[in-house]
């Protein structure tokens, strides 16, 4: 009877009948449908059924930014149901929504809804810098030395151009002992030959970078705050958390330089990890603080992914495809 009266009549409208449909009197049979109430329970119109459309049907996107597009139900047939949207077919480490999740249509306007994929950013993580040992290596005053040659012979010609008097010769001796005096200091001061430099403190020690991802490194520099002597000296170094970073026992300044650098090498963690970084020398320390980190999340690979947007009403499901590509 359903068919003679709705030929259209599909299943959904079909499982609606029976779900409105009661039992009449015991003397009519255990079972037996009201059908008069089960036909009203039916849509008004023949073929009744909603259609479903994309638009925009297609986007291209860098990876971290959201793909954005309209999904629309269409009612045919005067169909009056809740249409209930769900997404598929994601990229990896993305997410698609829909909103509303539901439109309830009318039987006439059709109804929209926003489809949104979130993409995650690729992170692009550089290598490390890496620092090359620097020595600064004093030089021989040579201006000075230059300056003594010259006091020199200008004493010398001033000598032989005329006698001199007491006087004169007391201004000579003067000049004379001025200039031995600047040799010497020439010669004999530090970076001169033959000469060791003064010991030097520890002045810093420095990490670059100070943040790394757990498994890269990290280069330190100690500094002092002069020149190490000959033979150089031996900076103690140490970690406060060796399960995230550790570092070399100590790192040698070479003679006649001030600084030295040595490598930080971290492991891989779960959460971000402070570690202190110290230096000892002749009973000074300094520190300095690296931050380990966990690796970022993975981004949503490049490629071109079919998504797939399906309405649901009841038993009656009709789906649209959207195309996406990520850069």
């Amino acid at each position: 009877m359903l068919l003679n009266q709705q030929p259209a009549t599909n299943e959904f409208q079909a499982a609606t009948a029976v779900a409105h449909g009661v039992n009449v009197g015991a003397d009519m049979g255990k079972g037996r449908l009201d059908l008069v109430q089960a036909l009203q329970s039916q849509p008004v119109g023949t073929g009744s059924d909603f259609a479903v459309s994309p638009s925009p049907n297609n986007a291209t996107i860098n990876a971290g930014q959201p793909a954005t597009f309209t999904v629309t139900a269409t009612p045919s047939g005067s169909f009056t149901q809740t249409v209930t949207w769900s997404c598929s077919g994601a990229p990896p480490n993305s997410t698609c929504a829909v909103s509303p999740s539901s439109v309830p249509l009318d039987g006439t306007n059709p109804a929209n809804a926003t489809v949104t994929v979130t993409t995650t950013a690729r992170s692009l993580l550089p290598p490390a810098p890496r620092i090359q040992p620097r020595f600064a290596r004093p030089l021989l005053p040579w201006s000075l030395v230059a300056l003594c040659l010259v006091w020199f012979l200008a004493w010398t010609v001033l000598s032989n151009l005329s006698r001199a008097s007491r006087q004169q010769l007391g201004f000579r001796a003067a000049t004379a002992l001025l200039v031995i005096a600047l040799c010497i200091s020439c010669g004999g001061g530090y970076g001169g030959s033959g000469s060791n430099p003064p010991p030097a403190p520890l002045s810093s020690v420095t990490l670059n970078p100070m943040s790394v991802t757990g498994g890269n490194s990290s280069t330190g520099t100690v500094a002092l705050g002069g020149y190490a002597p000959s033979g150089g000296i031996t900076v103690s170094l140490a970690s406060n958390n060796t399960s995230a970073a550790t570092v070399p026992a100590n790192v040698t300044v070479a003679a006649g330089a001030s600084t030295a650098t040595f490598t930080v090498s971290t492991s891989a963690v779960t959460a971000s990890t402070p570690v202190t970084i110290s230096a000892s020398y002749a009973g000074v320390t300094k520190t300095a603080l690296l931050t380990v980190t966990p690796p970022p999340a993975p981004g949503t690979p490049a490629g071109t992914y079919t998504l797939t947007v399906t309405g649901t009403s009841g038993n009656v499901s009709h789906a649209t495809t959207f195309q996406m590509t990520v850069n």
